[in-house]
């Protein structure tokens, strides 16, 4: 196995490293981790020196391995089960979610290959049939109805998820209204 090339480089905001072994190219993206993807790096690039030394390649199989494509339908099976001690009706509800909604519409792809539009159009075709309370509690956020004459509704959005909310949000925010409190 010899003519190891590799390199690191960002596109977007992703950081990515590459090895090129007997003229096959691996990938593997690091997100927004620029020091993940240069120790990881400089890991391939120690199992280089040794298997040049020793001519043994085996420490690069684990890189080189192709990926194992998995389905939207067994990632959720999967997500299910590592949340099993959840409440029931947690549960149901989760299971209802997908049953009636992301399953229909992404089941059989694989999740490599679903795109921001994708998730798009989804949540357009969601809001069309369906309020936009269930709309949002689809796709993972509650909406609570506020003010002493419930005038209006807002997202409440766990701490832990609010960049991740943050990063979806396309297009410009309008404000349309405002709510001060009462001195």
């Amino acid at each position: 196995m010899a003519g190891v090339k590799y390199g690191i480089w960002k596109r977007g905001n992703n950081w990515y490293i590459s090895v090129k072994v007997n003229g096959r190219r691996r990938a593997k993206s690091f997100g927004r981790d620029r020091k993940a993807a240069e120790l990881a790096l400089a890991e391939i690039l120690k199992h280089r020196a040794v298997a040049n030394a020793t001519n043994d390649w085996s420490g690069l199989a684990e890189f080189t391995k192709p990926k194992t494509r998995k389905t939207f339908s067994e990632v959720a099976e999967n997500y299910l089960d590592e949340r099993a001690s959840l409440n029931h009706s947690t549960l149901r509800g989760y299971r209802e979610v997908l049953r009636n909604y992301l399953l229909p519409a992404f089941g059989e792809m694989e999740v490599s290959d679903i795109t921001e539009e994708d998730v798009a159009r989804f949540q357009a075709n969601v809001s069309k049939n369906v309020s936009a309370v269930r709309t949002n509690n689809v796709m993972g956020y509650d909406v609570q109805t506020e003010g002493a004459a419930a005038i209006h509704q807002e997202y409440w959005i766990p701490a832990e998820r609010l960049n991740e909310f943050n990063a979806n949000i396309v297009g410009p925010i309008e404000v349309i209204d405002r709510f001060d409190r009462a001195t």
